[in-house]
């Protein structure tokens, strides 16, 4: 499993990928990731462009947890 942040300098999600971003206020946010656009697009429908102002860095979504 990936638990480190990875700088949109380096590296981008996979097409319509949800990811965890963290904003450049250091508020981290559930987002889907288009590659056509290079867009971020966040749950309250703003974008942000990839490599723009506003996401610094991104992160995969953990695993969800095994039935019982």
């Amino acid at each position: 499993m990936m638990d480190e942040w990875i700088s949109v300098k380096d590296s981008l999600p996979e097409n319509c990928e949800f990811v965890f971003v963290a904003l450049y206020n250091a508020v981290v946010i559930q987002a889907v990731y288009y590659a056509k656009t290079k867009e971020f697009q966040l749950p309250n429908s703003l974008c942000y462009r990839a490599q723009g102002e506003g996401i610094t860095h991104w992160m995969p979504l953990p695993e969800p947890p095994k039935g019982e």
